[in-house]
């Protein structure tokens, strides 16, 4: 028959149900999908030998994830159901009469406290200890002693019990599954606890192409992978209920889990992988020098490494791959080489506010502008790259640490390295005219006014080598003209605005050992009257 997903019908059971007569088993793990955001997708088999079969195991879903299917046969129904079940568990002595009566026969130090207050010690081997009296065998000879007058019991044996079994009843919850010809049940579910971090390596340090090697970290907190099929995702997924608990398996009861629909998540707010690190990102530490310059970084190469695109979803595959809970594990992906360029980004604020209001620059007090050491390459590994840390070397020295973001197969990618010191940038504006109230309200009092602006940019490369450069001035008006040939974007106009925007983007090279180069622009706006 053709497999069909089952959705889970919870029965109740009446009556208690005979642990001597069941017999349990565990579904076992075939597949883990990691998110990123500390979840993972997990198909479990569940072995049927009969009509009915009994589990315990059933994780704590997230809500509207938790199904059953059968690849063959028939799945009837799935119900919880208790049986009683009888522990004995270690408990801690409450009393001193309960240490002397655990420990016949072995050998403690007893103080005991006589009718006329005096405390005095009793060394040797407990007898017994029933009743009101306390039998100890010392080296003198055998003293009886009331139990009450026990005021501290103390041994050097190692074999001496501080703790004793006691019996402990509860119910023992589990899941039946009633089938008609299935030999096998699959569980599929999105739990929280296990997740996936990537990093890159971009190595730079051959001038005609660059090395890109990716990684990532597995951390498993939730469950025991025996060999299977893990898989890495990497994309947006839309999980808008993955913080509430599926009822089925949240052991809530039927007012607590109506409530916790309109109250705070059911799962605990987890750190560690994102806010908090961007201190630690900050600190630049330098690797010892290293013999040998040429970094080998592993990974397959890209074109043998698996994957398969999804939907939006892009899954990274790890066939055979196992992991215990609890444990950390380091798994190199893949790489590829890339030819590559050095691009000096300067990136110029619109000098117009949010609330429409223009700011000018003060005369004769240009900005001293930030210019960024980029590289630019494409991704060529056949499949998209995740957001994530990217880390910069060259000739096995740490150069640099930025975020590389989503990069589509066969898109170009942009890598910020350090800020550009020996490269200044200056910008500066200036109103050149001004038309009073060009804008008139119904009375023929000034709204607006319409002004022109000059900008002025000046770039001073103290490098001894030409540089590439990219500068994107953004800004609120009309272009009116410039130098340099800039391109010309137009941007998203919002609906209140009296003026269009725009990004105008140069690309000039400017010589080294301190050679300029000299950039100007004129736009006009609107600005409120005064």
């Amino acid at each position: 028959m053709s497999i069909g997903l089952l959705p889970v019908l919870i029965a109740a059971q009446s009556g208690e149900i005979s642990a001597q007569k069941l017999s349990f088993v565990s579904p076992q793990v075939v597949s883990v999908s990691l998110f990123k955001n500390g979840y993972c997708f997990v198909t479990r088999r569940i072995p049927v030998t009969g009509a009915q079969t009994n589990i315990i195991e059933v994780p704590q879903a997230s809500l509207g994830t938790l199904w059953f299917w059968t690849p063959a046969g028939e799945l009837k129904s799935i119900s919880t159901a208790s049986t009683p079940e009888v522990l004995m568990v270690d408990s801690s002595v409450t009393s001193l009469l309960s240490a002397l009566k655990l420990n016949i026969g072995k050998v403690a130090s007893v103080e005991i406290k006589s009718p006329n207050s005096t405390v005095y010690l009793l060394e040797g081997k407990i007898k017994s200890c029933d009743g009101e009296a306390l039998i100890i065998e010392t080296a003198k000879g055998v003293s009886a002693v009331p139990t009450g007058s026990v005021i501290s019991v103390s041994s050097a044996d190692k074999e001496f019990k501080w703790t004793q079994k006691i019996e402990s009843k509860s119910d023992k919850k589990f899941y039946q599954l009633n089938t008609v010809g299935s030999k096998e049940v699959m569980m599929m579910s999105l739990e929280r606890g296990a997740t996936w971090a990537p990093a890159y390596a971009v190595d730079i340090g051959d001038p005609e192409k660059l090395t890109f090697a990716s990684k990532a970290i597995i951390l498993n907190d939730t469950l025991n992978m025996p060999k299977s099929n893990l898989r890495l995702i990497t994309g947006f997924p839309n999980l808008q209920f993955k913080d509430m608990l599926d009822p089925f398996s949240s052991n809530m009861t039927a007012d607590n889990w109506v409530n916790s629909l309109a109250g705070p998540v059911a799962f605990p707010t987890a750190g560690g992988l994102g806010g908090g690190g961007r201190g630690g990102l900050m600190t630049q530490n330098a690797y010892g020098a290293m013999e040998d310059k040429t970094v080998e970084w592993g990974g397959a190469n890209a074109g043998e490494s698996g994957g398969e695109q999804i939907g939006d979803l892009f899954f990274y595959d790890l066939p055979n791959f196992e992991l215990k809970k609890g444990i950390r594990t380091y798994q190199s992906l893949f790489k590829f080489d890339s030819s590559y360029e050095h691009i000096y980004t300067w990136d110029i604020a619109d000098q117009v506010d949010p609330s429409g209001v223009y700011r000018a620059i003060p005369a004769n007090q240009p900005q001293v502008e930030e210019v960024w050491h980029t590289v630019k390459f494409k991704n060529s590994s056949g499949k998209p790259l995740t957001t994530a840390v990217a880390t910069i070397f060259s000739k096995g020295e740490l150069i640099g640490q930025t975020t590389l973001d989503y990069s589509a197969v066969g898109s170009d990618c942009k890598v910020r390295i350090n800020k550009a010191l020996d490269v200044r940038a200056d910008a500066n504006e200036e109103e050149v005219e001004r038309q009073r109230g060009a804008i008139k309200d119904q009375y023929n009092n000034p709204k607006f006014d319409l002004v022109t602006v000059k900008g002025l940019l000046e770039v001073t490369n103290a490098r001894k080598e030409e540089v590439q450069m990219t500068i994107v001035k953004n800004l609120t008006g009309e272009y009116l003209s410039g130098t340099g040939n800039p391109q010309q974007v137009k941007t998203t106009k919002g609906l209140r605005q009296m003026n269009p925007s725009m990004k105008l983007t140069w690309k000039p090279k400017v010589k080294g050992n301190g050679d300029k180069l000299r950039l100007e622009y004129s736009y006009k706006l609107y600005v409120p009257s005064n």
